[in-house]
């Protein structure tokens, strides 16, 4: 699904626009906006999808060229972004962890190891309250699929798979590896953030 339009817009500040209505829009939150007509700009709006939800990002530009350079300028970061971090794929760098053999060393990229690096320190600094690793929980609970209540020793079983204690990561070496095959990352909680960023 793809909608772009430009539109002419009463002026405001650029960039706390895009940045807003960027955040916005990449978790689904953002409302439609009707601009007001202006001497000054116009207001330009791409829809997509990407990150496995609906992407809207709308600015406002000096003209349409413009502004639709800056749209596939930010679309294409998300979209890099994605490729590194995307679980629904299996040709991503955290899929290629999440799909390793038990043990097995994975070298990861500089930018997958920072944000893993910060993944980690969130862990921690919340106590473990935030913790991406619930793959095996997801997987029980059949949350990519058509749901499914699991039995308490499935639950158990999938708790004891789930945590980034069943990982080890090496930051130094930009390494990582996890300890059992029903292990893996959801990058939900963290990935929409990081494309955010770039």
């Amino acid at each position: 699904m793809l909608r772009q339009q430009a539109r002419p817009v009463s002026p405001r500040p650029r960039a706390a626009v895009l940045a807003l209505l960027c955040s916005a829009a990449l978790v689904g939150a953002a409302a439609p906006r009707t601009p007001v007509a202006g001497p000054d700009g116009v207001w330009v709006e791409r829809e997509t999808a990407l990150m496995g939800t609906r992407l809207r990002i709308a600015l406002e530009a000096p003209g349409r060229e413009a502004g639709f350079s800056a749209i596939e300028a930010a679309v294409a970061g998300v979209r890099a972004m994605d490729d590194v971090l995307s679980t629904w794929r299996e040709d991503t760098e955290l899929a290629a962890v999440n799909n390793a053999v038990p043990k097995a060393q994975v070298l990861l990229s500089p930018r997958l190891s920072g944000i893993l690096a910060e993944v980690w320190r969130w862990q921690l600094e919340t106590g473990g309250a935030f913790d991406p690793a619930i793959g095996a929980l997801v997987d029980a609970w059949d949350l990519r699929g058509k749901g499914r209540r699991p039995s308490p020793a499935e639950l158990e079983c999938a708790r004891e798979a789930t945590g980034l204690g069943r990982f080890s990561f090496d930051e130094d070496a930009r390494t990582m590896a996890r300890a059992d095959g029903r292990s893996w990352i959801d990058a939900g909680g963290f990935g929409k953030g990081a494309a955010l960023r770039e």
